[in-house]
């Protein structure tokens, strides 16, 4: 999860390479089946609030 930690979010298409393809090479679908789907929702949802500003937060730029 080096990318969340560095950038705040998952890219989707990170969920194909390394590690997470160690568990499975064809990805999360062949991996989870069906539920796989509730995984990439959960992925943007999150992505979505790193990405948000927080309330309160000037919106002035610096410099």
């Amino acid at each position: 999860m080096d990318c969340l930690v560095r950038d705040g979010y998952v890219p989707l298409g990170a969920l194909y390479e390394p590690p997470f393809d160690q568990f499975h090479f064809e990805g999360p679908e062949e991996l989870f089946g069906p539920a796989a789907e509730r995984i990439f929702d959960f992925v943007e949802m999150a992505n979505s609030l790193a990405m948000a500003p927080l309330p309160g937060a000037s919106r002035r730029g610096v410099g």
